[in-house]
């Protein structure tokens, strides 16, 4: 025990304040808070202000394809857009010294008129071009002052010094227990599993350090439990007897189901609103550190603000991250589809990237930017700029007499004509006919327990979500017509999650028209009206079978005709007290319409040499006391041509053959 604690107090030293406060040189404080009229434009945003959602000490580099920047564009350098092609900003680039708005570089053929300074106004389309640029100015001039609230820096952080040791402990929520703290405790070493550490701050704030973090499955998670504060500082973290450093670490509320946190945003206008969103992030603080000197933040969800003293910090793997980010490092990053970060990030050193479909919902404070790979940035929406008119002359007006007016009688009003009413779009009713002997739902990412034996998470009370139930519509075409090598268009609707295990399903249902009404497809749970409708499309089934459901909710819904469809063919039923069309469904729901469509119901649970199917025949954790316990059992078995379940069949298409999937556990 001794020699665990000079270990703690090495890494504690190791990752306590060695420099100075870092601060990045601020934007000019003409543009902090100042309105449009200050500096020559004009706008109809509500508050009249300039929205910035880049503020660089350095260069800002937009390249590629397709970048998307919601707010203006601050460098105290210049700003350098690449011959690229769809690239989007609504807002300002505002450029401290030379901005340069073309392909080339400096000594790369780049002429004086290709540099310009101060504002440059983008078109009203908001189409970056190359040659709108190096040719067009709307405003010249630039005011230089370096006086201004718009300021970042950051503090090393020291690890306290705490005098409840703990060397050794292991939470794991199914075996043997969660631990839960309730006073400042530091940890030498913390072996985790699912949900295996409660923070409860019921009496009052609570610090915890852990010198080394060992997840013993896939999906370790600390909650915090109460209304106070929690701190939480990880210096070393690690999957269990490897080195491998990065771990998907989930850090909320007890009140919060991780696992369904897609995401908060549902519409980009009200970014800057999302703390009141999901959870209160500024209740939980998490200081976090590896003895690599980076930190790779992979698949992690997490609301909290999070610090770091690392050279390198990175956010990826379609994580989700609810919070301020503030950190010394000179190289921060956040890529991969449907990675989300929803806060301020303060990286004043930071040579810092936005890539491969990252998103930052908020303010970014850098040294310098490079923005591509569909990368975005949305804050807060700059509409309406434009350059401010000059005040013409006024003439003298010219007096003359009042002419005499005759009143003309009033004529009748004639009647509008009633417009047509808007016919909800509905699939040509060509429908694919779905039989079922294959397995579709094989459920949650597998674990593994102490012993090293695997097991599933059916989850059958946590939401469907859209991608989901897209993917499982494929798997179920697929297997049924033997289309898995066909292709279908990325848009721009889905362009965000290319290259996920759903993209395929998502490409499938744009091309079936079940997305013609929505500019972008968003992740996350779906309500039962809108699964009637995603089903229509995707199964492509037919409007004349719809028939009268009978409950009152559905009345005036928008999903009303789509409901009906799947109700006349029987697919989907009502709850005790309605229809709901507007409640999420449930996995559990999911599964019993799955055995509806597929011709499952009355299917038995018994192989043809009398086996009879449990939970654990699956290695199933969590469904033996659930009512839709034999409806998920069916829909994750295969069946033979005589009804029975046939094991072999289920293995030989798990969900690495059906998605394209590279982590299923092969059990």
């Amino acid at each position: 025990m001794r020699a665990k604690k000079i270990m703690a107090a090495l890494l504690a030293m190791a990752f306590s304040a060695t420099a100075l406060t870092t601060a990045m040189a601020a934007a000019p404080s003409a543009y902090d808070g100042q309105p449009y009229e200050s500096v020559g434009y004009t706008s109809d945003d509500p508050d009249g202000e300039i929205n910035l959602a880049v503020i660089a000490n350095g260069k800002v580099d937009i390249v590629g394809d397709a970048m998307y920047i919601k707010g203006s564009v601050y460098s105290n350098d210049t700003i350098y857009v690449g011959n690229g092609a769809g690239n989007k900003v609504d807002g300002l680039f505002i450029s401290g010294v030379k901005g340069m708005w073309d392909y080339k570089t400096p000594g790369d053929g780049a002429s004086e008129d290709q540099y310009r300074y101060g504002y440059i106004h983008v078109d009203d389309d908001h189409q970056m071009t190359t040659n709108a640029y190096s040719t067009t100015l709307d405003y010249e001039g630039a005011i230089l002052d370096t006086e201004t609230s718009f300021e970042c820096s950051y503090t090393p952080y020291d690890i306290p010094e705490i005098a409840n040791y703990v060397d050794y402990a292991n939470g794991n929520q199914y075996y043997p227990g969660a631990v839960t703290v309730s006073e400042d405790t530091h940890y030498g070493t913390f072996d985790i599993g699912g949900a295996g550490l409660i923070i409860d701050t019921t009496d009052g704030d609570v610090t915890v350090v852990i010198d080394k973090l060992n997840s013993t499955a896939n999906n370790p998670q600390i909650v915090v439990r109460g209304g106070n504060h929690a701190k939480v500082y990880i210096s070393d973290y690690a999957m269990y007897g490897t080195s491998q450093p990065n771990i998907a670490l989930a850090l909320t509320n007890e009140n919060v189901n991780v696992w369904d946190w897609r995401g908060t945003q549902n519409s980009d206008n009200y970014a800057q609103e999302y703390f009141d969103i999901l959870n209160d992030p500024d209740q939980i603080d998490l200081f976090i550190n590896t003895s690599f000197n980076e930190v790779d933040l992979n698949n992690s969800k997490i609301a909290a603000n999070i610090y770091s003293n690392a050279d390198k910090l990175t956010i990826s793997g379609g994580g989700k991250y609810l919070g301020n980010v503030t950190s010394g490092a000179d190289d921060f990053t956040i890529t991969g589809g449907a990675t989300y970060v929803e806060g301020t990030v303060c990286v004043p050193n930071a040579d810092a990237k936005v890539v491969d479909s990252g998103t930052l919902f908020g303010q970014l404070h850098t040294d310098t930017l490079t923005i591509n790979g569909t990368g975005r940035i949305i804050w807060k929406e700059d509409k309406g700029v434009q350059a401010a008119e000059k005040e013409e002359p006024t003439e003298e007006p010219v007096v003359t007499e009042e002419p005499v007016i005759t009143e003309e009688p009033t004529p009748e009003p004639t009647e509008e004509p009633t417009p047509e009413p808007t016919k909800v779009p509905l699939p040509d009713g060509d429908e694919i006919v779905l039989e079922g002997g294959y397995a579709y739902i094989f459920g949650d990412e597998p674990e593994v327990d102490e012993n090293g034996v695997p097991y599933v998470n059916m989850s059958p009370e946590r939401n469907v979500s859209r991608e989901e139930l897209c993917a499982m519509v494929m798997r179920m075409i697929d297997q049924e017509y033997d289309t898995r090598g066909k292709s279908y268009p990325v848009t721009s609707k889905i362009s965000d999650y290319a290259g996920a295990w759903y993209e395929r399903g998502f490409a499938y249902m744009v091309s079936a028209g079940a997305f013609d009404d929505v500019d972008e497809v968003w992740l996350g749970a779906v309500t039962r009206g809108e699964v009637a409708k995603l089903i229509t499309f995707g199964l492509n089934l037919d409007a004349s079978r719809a028939e009268e459901t009978g409950f009152a909710d559905v009345e005036g819904n928008p999903y009303k005709p789509y409901i009906e469809i799947m109700y006349g063919y029987g697919y989907m039923n009502g709850r005790d007290d309605g229809f709901a069309p507007d409640d999420y469904m449930t996995r559990a729901e999911f599964c019993q319409m799955f055995n509806n469509i597929i011709g499952r119901t009355e299917m038995g649970l018994e192989t043809a040499d009398g086996q009879i199917i449990t939970p654990e025949t699956y290695s199933i954790a969590d469904i033996d006391n659930s009512w839709a316990r034999d409806a998920m059992l069916k829909a994750t078995s295969a069946y033979d041509q005589d009804g029975y379940v046939n094991l072999t069949l289920r293995h030989d298409n798990i969900r690495n053959v059906l998605d394209n999937y590279d982590s299923q556990i092969d059990y």
